[in-house]
């Protein structure tokens, strides 16, 4: 687990976006034995951030040449919550 900032959660997802339709280098990322675990605090952590009820986000993105899970909590608008920290999962 490792918490990042609102520009590294901006940098991770824009690199997801730049390399998303590159299978080559969507192979250099991504570990087929990969597996996202989530953590009781984690949960707890986004279930308190998140102020949408009926929905929740979480986004792929890039950081540190690996495929990672950033958990966004959401606005009662459905917008990305701005945050000074994200939780990330890798």
């Amino acid at each position: 687990m490792s918490i990042f900032t609102y520009e590294n959660y901006t940098s991770a997802v824009k690199n997801w976006a730049a390399i998303k339709s590159n299978y080559s280098e969507i192979q250099k990322i991504i570990s087929p034995e990969q597996v996202f675990i989530l953590s009781r605090e984690q949960i707890e952590w986004f279930d308190k951030e998140n102020e949408a009820e009926t929905y929740f986000r979480a986004d792929i993105g890039v950081w540190e040449n690996k495929l990672v899970l950033i958990l966004t909590p959401r606005t009662n608008a459905g917008d990305v919550k701005t945050l000074e920290n994200y939780e990330l999962i890798s």
